[in-house]
């Protein structure tokens, strides 16, 4: 019944704004999941002093899995895969969250999208580190409640919580008026684009360009041995439509996506720090990278 009420949606909505159709990209089908071959990082191993730190100090996978909003109204649960790293001296945290890989809300058969590696190196080297009192305590059963991660592609807005920009909205200027897109990948198209494979087109994949913000807001309990972070997290997931790539894809640039609620995560060790702990430092240099937790992370169990 999703799928008809999917189709429907695309088919009967009104698209409004400008007229943006770009020339069809001949693109590869990309798998995003967990089994992609081993991906060049590039983003930079900071050279952190870990004289003295604390039990929690190393690498965890952090699985959050947000509850999404499709055209208002159709819910999806997304596994957004995040690479941990930290530096603890008591309450004090020194942190990096690194958005490995983001899962956006599709609908198998109907409307998949898909992140291209070029977006997700971008998306990879958005600085997300912070440091503060973001421990209640140093011991096991501590609140963690640390900065958010800001990941915001393709528009500049008035503020974190402005509006996102449309498709008739203009690219940034020195004096932008808000919202307004820009071209972080540099491809000359505003937003940043994703793969679409979509019912209604007779050729797949296609193309969408998108205005995208991302934000990760964190809060759990440190369990035993310091090995696992779970918790609530208070997220944001927005895309909006600025282009499309062929006309069948019209009434695709209506599609907004938002976060609802009852989104949780969980965190593991990833270094095989402490014993039993999970070590996927396939290199043994005493760091793990996004290639390496996407590669190695176990199979997504039923509930998080």
């Amino acid at each position: 019944m999703t799928r008809l009420l999917i189709i429907a949606a695309l088919c009967g909505c009104t698209a409004t704004g400008g007229d943006a159709v770009f020339v069809t990209p001949d693109w590869a089908p990309v798998d995003a999941g967990p089994d992609v071959p081993l991906i060049e990082d590039d983003t930079v191993e900071p050279d952190w002093d870990t004289e003295g730190a604390g039990p929690l100090t190393g690498y965890f996978a952090v699985e959050a899995y947000i509850t999404a909003l499709v055209a208002g109204s159709f819910e999806f649960q997304t596994r957004q895969i995040l690479l941990a790293r930290f530096v603890q001296h008591g309450t004090t945290l020194r942190q990096r969250l690194t958005l490995c890989a983001l899962d956006l809300p599709s609908v198998d058969g109907i409307v998949d999208l898909t992140i291209p590696p070029e977006v997700g190196a971008l998306i990879r080297g958005i600085d997300g580190e912070s440091e503060g009192e973001f421990l209640s305590s140093p011991d096991v059963g501590a609140t963690w409640n640390p900065a958010p991660l800001i990941v915001l592609l393709g528009a500049d807005v008035d503020g974190q919580e402005g509006p996102l920009p449309g498709d008739d909205a203009v690219e940034c200027t020195e004096d932008p008026a808000f919202p307004c897109l820009t071209d972080p990948d540099e491809d000359g198209d505003p937003g940043v684009p994703v793969q679409a494979d979509v019912a209604l087109c007779e050729r797949n994949p296609q193309r969408l360009d998108i205005a995208l913000r991302v934000v990760i807001s964190l809060e759990g309990t440190v369990g035993p041995n310091h090995d696992t972070l779970n918790g609530d997290l208070d997220p944001v997931l927005e895309f909006t439509v600025v282009g499309i790539s062929d006309p069948c894809l019209e009434a695709a640039k209506a599609l907004t996506a938002q976060a609802g609620e009852d989104s949780t995560f969980k965190a593991y060790r990833v270094d095989g720090a402490t014993d039993g702990s999970l070590n996927l430092d396939a290199d043994s240099n005493g760091a793990v990278s996004c290639s390496e937790l996407l590669a190695g992370l176990p199979e997504p169990e039923d509930e998080p």
